[in-house]
């Protein structure tokens, strides 16, 4: 596992794994993710209803494993896309470098997200990607 501090924030760069592996299912299913915070709170700032049950899920992984969710029609397609989506952003910003990664957590384990990609300049990180298709 890459641990790399970024600019104090206290987060690491997991690519022990890839996105959809059973291993990345296991990482996710025990910590708070980026794709549900909305769980936790709602897009106004106000504590979500979802939250306890969500905490709960997340607190019970760590013991037991639950099912985890196998995706859509909608994900399925932005599996297809992001590459090619990914190689257009590099190709629209050649000064920039795209990575992929499996995941980024904050350095206690409780919180992180899986992006799309990593944007380097230069050799620095200086940003996160996270791409959308739209139907």
């Amino acid at each position: 596992m890459e641990k790399n501090d970024r600019r104090g924030t206290g987060m690491k760069i997991i690519d022990d794994f890839k996105q959809g592996e059973d291993e990345w299912n296991d990482w996710r299913a025990i910590r708070a993710t980026a794709s549900e915070y909305a769980k936790i709170l709602t897009g106004t700032g106000k504590i979500s209803g979802q939250r306890e049950a969500y905490m709960r899920s997340c607190a019970i992984s760590r013991r037991y494993k639950l099912p985890s969710w196998s995706g859509n029609g909608y994900t399925d397609r932005g599996h297809k896309l992001e590459p090619i989506a990914r190689g257009l952003f590099q190709q629209a910003n050649p000064d920039l470098e795209v990575k992929e990664v499996a995941a980024m957590e904050h350095e206690i384990g409780l919180c992180g997200g899986s992006p799309d990609g990593l944007i380097y300049r230069a050799g620095k990180l200086v940003s996160g990607l996270e791409i959308k298709c739209l139907n």
